[in-house]
């Protein structure tokens, strides 16, 4: 029985979907961040409009992240599926294989065993695109994430003139930079696991 081609480990697409779901977790804490750096700002009585409006494209920048990361974990979940099915047929074809030992049975496996080699080549192609898609889902996620960098520098800059609340809107702004950060290594490791 030959090992389905193109398909990955399948403990290597949960191992994904684990770093698809960390992903999720930061990204909401990147929100959550950037939720309480408004509402510091605003307690801050306007001094800090522009740290109000950085902080905010910072939410949205979580946001979009997140749906982007659940797209990512249903494409994992199809996988994950597609993977194990694959699995469980090309298992079956062996057992297929070891039974047609005499020309009778031969005779009466071989359409339940070409369509078992049809159903096989599909499922390889979709696991294929559906890794393909998740190259570039992935791909797409770093680059919101060199956004998503650029905004936590402003919001730093921003913090710099926030008079008495600077101290704690600069912590703000680092924390939503190392989470940030955590995203793009998580990001790279998937990146580099699906090439």
């Amino acid at each position: 029985v030959r090992k389905p081609r193109g398909s990955g480990d399948l403990t290597k697409v949960i191992e994904l979907n684990e770093e698809i779901k960390y992903v999720m977790r930061i990204s909401r804490e990147v929100d959550m961040a950037a939720l309480n750096a408004m509402l510091m700002a605003r307690r801050a009585n306007g001094e800090v409009a522009g740290y109000v409006v950085v902080s905010s494209e910072l939410r949205r920048f979580g946001h979009s992240l997140e749906r982007d990361m659940n797209a990512m974990a249903g494409l994992l979940h199809d996988l994950v599926v597609q993977e194990a099915t694959l699995r469980k047929r090309m298992h079956m074809h062996g057992h297929f294989v070891r039974a047609a030992t005499n020309e009778r049975m031969r005779s009466l496996l071989t359409g339940v065993m070409g369509r078992q080699d049809v159903w096989a080549e599909a499922a390889r192609v979709r696991i294929e695109a559906n890794r393909a898609e998740l190259g570039r889902r992935v791909c797409r996620a770093l680059r919101y994430c060199g956004i998503g960098r650029a905004l936590s520098r402003n919001a730093a800059i921003e913090a710099v003139s926030a008079g008495s609340a600077a101290s704690a809107l600069s912590e703000v702004s680092r924390c939503a930079a190392c989470a940030i950060d955590e995203v793009v290594v998580t990001l790279t490791r998937l990146e580099a696991t699906l090439a």
